[in-house]
């Protein structure tokens, strides 16, 4: 056995226990060093940040009567400049004609796809003799975006064969409304695009016609009636497509602040018997049906009727935008734009930016 006095010991051991203090020591002063905030930052490992897409604009317009292409044509600087403000990336018409008025209007704007063929354009046929008179406003969708469906929800099923591109399908109103078996009007147009995934709808609802109280029931049955049924089906759509963002928008006739109008219940007989909160048309995608609860983008617009200054003063936007979805949070309140660009409605744009 090796003595602790021998020279064997001195040869081998001191010198290891000398190289293990310096190593030790030499750690030790290394974590000395390290200040504590940046120890503790190491010591958690690092949060990444979603990543997010580019911003999506979308834009509802009543863009008043065209009737024709050759109207298209002469509005062109209406339809170039409204774009070079808004640079919206979707687009929800009221009161074009036809699938031929809506395609001119995407040509003068001159949007197409990737591959250079042209932007998707759908409009509806909720009167397919196309006359130029006020029955036979549509309402219509450009996109960026390739549309991958397309329903027109129409009270009669009577698009021709030359039409039937867009899915037609009846008007589902809901019971507690006590629709008439017989009622007529316009319904609404529902698409669904890809890359972003949204399903947008397009309404363009029973007009007023300048008329208030006990005078104008009438006109806000109609228009609930066809609400009525599009928050049923957006309530269906939520289920069924989760991941998509759901965006209603178009005229309402009705505006969003119009607290003499507007009711937020189901009770409203002795109301409308006073000609007092009597229109339940925007409380039906705020949640008196089941499963539809939106939010809306347009409490802060003001009026967008702009045809006779200060008639509608308080009422609010009459073209409005709901949204919800994944992305709900995210859209920023509604904006008009600063003019009409021809038309007697300011156009209403919103925007988000996707988390990819």
């Amino acid at each position: 056995m090796m003595s602790l006095l021998s020279p064997r010991f001195d040869r081998f051991v001191f010198p290891t226990l000398g190289m293990a203090c310096l190593i030790l020591s030499g750690f030790f002063a290394a974590v000395a060093s390290v200040p504590p905030a940046q120890a503790r930052q190491e010591a958690v490992p690092p949060q990444t940040q979603p990543a997010v897409g580019r911003p999506i604009r979308i834009v509802t317009w009543n863009c008043d009567a065209l009737f024709t292409t050759d109207e298209v044509k002469r509005r062109k600087s209406d339809f170039i400049n409204m774009v070079a403000e808004v640079q919206p990336d979707v687009i929800l018409l009221q009161e074009v004609t036809s699938q031929a008025v809506l395609e001119a209007v995407r040509d003068v704007i001159g949007w197409t796809k990737a591959d250079g063929s042209p932007a998707d354009a759908v409009c509806s046929s909720f009167n397919p003799d196309h006359t130029q008179e006020y029955n036979s406003l549509e309402v219509g969708v450009i996109s960026r975006f390739p549309i991958v469906e397309a329903v027109e929800f129409d009270t009669e099923l009577d698009n021709p064969p030359s039409e039937r591109q867009v899915v037609e399908r009846q008007l589902t109103i809901p019971s507690r409304l006590n629709p008439p078996p017989n009622f007529r009007g316009r319904g609404f147009l529902r698409v669904r695009t890809s890359s972003p995934d949204l399903v947008l709808y397009n309404v363009h609802l029973k007009s007023s016609r300048g008329q208030f109280g006990r005078q104008d029931v009438n006109n806000a049955i109609q228009r609930e009636y066809v609400m009525g049924a599009l928050a049923l089906d957006a309530a269906a759509i939520r289920v069924a497509f989760p991941n998509h963002d759901v965006i209603i928008g178009g005229d309402f006739n009705v505006g969003i602040t119009d607290r003499d109008k507007l009711a937020n219940s189901w009770e409203v007989e002795a109301a409308r018997r006073k000609g007092q909160a009597y229109d339940r048309t925007h409380a039906l995608l705020t949640g008196l049906i089941d499963g539809c609860r939106f939010r809306p983008l347009c409490e802060g617009v003001g009026e967008t009727y702009v045809k006779g200054a200060n008639r509608f003063k308080g009422a609010g936007a009459i073209d409005n935008l709901y949204v919800d979805g994944p992305h709900r949070d995210r859209f920023r309140p509604a904006k008009p734009a600063r003019s009409s660009y021809g038309s007697d409605h300011l156009p209403v744009w919103t925007e988000f930016t996707p988390v990819l």
